[in-house]
């Protein structure tokens, strides 16, 4: 008779594990493995959510079921294979419900998307923010690039990717004092 000693571990043991996974194993292989480990999937504080390629279909499913109040990272994306990804993501939640949130990553956003993450980060605790418009024309947008002024003014960031034309880069305004450590420009 086989024995399991993965469902007797501790709970803090477990949640080492889960943070080793990605959150596709979690919520579909790891959180129906037994009621136990649904509760502890249901009960861990530190979903990282990455929509940069992943299929329409796993991306709705995906979003039916996220504790958007546990998610610490968030990826989303709008290339080729993951357009639209970010308008769908818009519509079926309100950004300020993740209120954990510490890592905001944006792949080829479109300016009217980016306003609304832009105004959500500037009263967030976000630590990481990585911004790619390098397909997007924002300095058409002034608004935009205020908004992306005012985020690095008035977050807490301490890393910052930003990925632009060369053209929006030069019309950015920096802000003199930074709490950013570790800034990358592309």
């Amino acid at each position: 008779m086989y024995i399991s000693y993965l469902d007797r571990l501790p709970v803090e043991i477990l949640h080492h594990i889960l943070d080793n996974l990605d959150t596709q194993t979690i919520l579909f292989s790891f959180r129906f493995a037994c009621k136990r480990f649904h509760s502890i999937a249901n009960s861990y504080n530190y979903y990282d959510f990455n929509f940069e390629s992943i299929s329409k279909t796993k991306f709705l499913h995906m979003c039916c079921i996220i504790p958007f109040e546990q998610v610490v990272a968030l990826t989303l994306s709008d290339k080729d294979n993951t357009h639209g990804q970010i308008k769908v993501f818009n519509s079926l939640f309100n950004i300020n419900q993740f209120i954990r949130l510490r890592s905001l990553t944006l792949i080829q956003i479109e300016t009217h998307d980016l306003k609304v993450f832009l105004n959500y980060a500037i009263r967030s605790s976000l630590l990481f923010l990585s911004i790619d418009c390098q397909t997007t024309r924002i300095h058409e947008e002034n608004t935009a690039l205020n908004l992306i002024s005012s985020t690095i003014e008035h977050c807490s960031l301490k890393k910052l990717n930003l990925n632009m034309r060369p053209t929006d880069m030069k019309e950015l305004r920096w802000p003199l004092n930074l709490t950013i450590s570790y800034l990358r420009i592309k």
